[in-house]
């Protein structure tokens, strides 16, 4: 048996040609020679400082070196080519860059790994012309850099899918721009977004599901419901996080489960959106005021703690065209212009249900009424029956028997999530 290479520790760089879509619709004949000439001209630059291009990833590239200091060096001397190049028609075409360094997991030609990842999230943030390195990468090539080049500490940056903060830095030198709009991160747009203890795995179709919601002009409010602990708030948070960019005046986070009347509801917004409160007035009145010209997203986190509050939402909204609110909650709001996508919900419950399969497979789960679309599962109904198996037709005792196997396994494994009851069934409409 072949077994997987060793993980290497190596800086990697990844690249991305910004306002590409625009360019490629406004001037196709001549992107295609422009984008060639982009990737000689990275290629070069990367093979010069030791190193290697993995892979193209659209308009950008993927490369490995062996040293920070040479991911720096391929950097500078790729934004200088690009920098000095004539481009003709399409005009200057202007790359963002990222650097870090890790232990990543070879396979099959490319690397895998949590460095990897925060490579390219690094690279996200920056603008077309602009080197960053993690703190990390800075550290390593510091001391290391070419002649004139230097290091610029950015600060610490939340960053897309990413639970631990990076402390940036960018790349300069006499010859490169130096001054960039703030970083394309979450720090950027003001938050309250609680930092996740995880990354977010996994559930790719629920978030592009939610999002694509989010993005649609019509759609104001959107509520993820179903039972729980099946992970309505981390999908909400993460689609929230995805969204930072859009809102400018910010997305706040709250947390309605200690809450059970309308006013102390709209009182937690108007806590956590940080606005401004006025001596007199009920809550959804300051708040109409207030958040009335203000472009945000509001998550409002377990709503059917205060159900009560669904009315005053709705009115809000009304008088708030710039305001979008995402809320989850067990129970549909049932109010006009509420949006919520089963499939998105079904998705998480589904998920759960596997996992407990995994831990139990004694457990039969039936899963009912679900639409065919390639266990993406956006069915009308979700209908789980957890029942022990019947084991008699494999292994020649009785269904009883079966049972009686099937509760010795569940209590010899201690420290395993409680099996759904025998008879449970419940519904995600």
């Amino acid at each position: 048996m072949i077994s997987d290479p060793q993980p290497e520790t190596l800086t990697f760089l990844f690249t991305d040609l910004e306002s590409s879509t625009r360019l490629w619709e406004r001037f196709p004949d001549a992107m295609t020679v422009a984008v060639e000439r982009h990737d000689a001209i990275l290629r070069d630059a990367v093979e010069r400082a030791d190193g290697r291009v993995v892979k193209v990833l659209g308009d950008g590239v993927m490369a490995v070196f062996s040293s920070a200091a040479d991911g720096a060096r391929a950097g500078l001397e790729a934004q200088r080519a690009l920098q000095n190049e004539s481009w003709g028609e399409t005009g200057p075409l202007r790359v963002r860059m990222g650097l870090h360094v890790g232990e990543a997991q070879p396979r099959g030609g490319d690397f895998y790994g949590q460095p990897v990842n925060r490579a390219a999230r690094i690279m996200a943030a920056s603008h077309g012309g602009q080197v960053l390195l993690s703190a990390l990468a800075a550290e390593l090539a510091e001391g290391q850099l070419p002649a004139g080049a230097g290091l610029r500490d950015l600060g610490d940056h939340r960053l897309k899918d990413l639970f631990q903060p990076e402390h940036i830095f960018q790349l300069v030198h006499p010859e490169l721009a130096s001054d960039f709009p703030p970083l394309a991160t979450l720090s950027r747009r003001p938050n309250n977004l609680p930092t996740q203890t995880s990354e977010f795995l996994g559930r790719e179709a629920q978030l592009s599901a939610s999002r694509d919601l989010l993005d649609a002009t019509g759609v104001r409010l959107l509520t993820l419901t179903g039972p729980g602990g099946i992970g309505k708030t981390r999908l909400a948070v993460q689609g929230a996080a995805d969204q930072i960019d859009r809102f400018e005046d910010g997305v706040y986070f709250v947390d309605l489960s200690p809450v059970r009347d309308p006013d102390a509801a709209f009182d937690a917004v108007i806590r956590a959106a940080d606005v401004t409160r006025t001596a007199d007035g009920r809550p959804l009145d300051v708040l109409k005021q207030q958040l009335a010209t203000r472009h945000t997203l509001l998550l409002l986190d377990n709503l059917e703690q205060v159900m009560d509050a669904a009315d005053g939402i709705a009115d809000l909204l009304q008088h708030c065209r710039d305001l979008k609110v995402l809320v989850t909650s067990r129970e549909a709001l049932r109010v006009r212009g509420d949006h919520a996508p089963q499939e998105v919900v079904v998705r998480c419950a589904a998920e759960r249900l596997v996992r407990w399969h995994q831990v139990w497979p004694c457990a039969r789960l039936a899963c009912l009424s679900v639409s065919p679309r390639a266990i993406g599962l956006p069915p009308t109904v979700l209908r789980v029956a957890c029942e022990p198996s019947d084991h008699s037709a494999s292994d020649g005792g009785s269904a009883g028997a079966g049972s009686a196997g099937c509760r010795e396994q569940m209590r010899s494994r201690a420290g395993s999530p409680t099996p759904p009851q025998t008879t449970a069934r419940w519904a995600c409409a």
